[in-house]
């Protein structure tokens, strides 16, 4: 049985700082999982994106990105 869930895995592989702090036994388990088990901690489907408070506020409304005086609907 694994003693890392996925979102230690996943944090784990995006995070070096992080990874120094797994316990040994942690760190030996995670440099010892095979692609498809790290590809498998990836694929729970709520750790697949994380945004940022601005990335979320800039998608807030479904707003199509401007350029100019221009979206990418229409321009006025």
């Amino acid at each position: 049985m694994s003693n890392l869930t996925s979102e230690q895995v996943v944090k784990a592989w995006r995070d070096p700082e992080y990874r120094q702090t797994l316990s040994s036994e942690q760190l030996s388990e995670f440099q010892g999982m095979s692609e498809e088990q790290i590809a498998g901690a990836f694929a729970d489907p709520s750790l697949a994106i994380e945004l940022t408070d601005d990335e979320l506020e800039a998608v807030a409304g479904g707003l199509a990105p401007t350029i100019g005086s221009c979206n990418m609907i229409s321009c006025f």
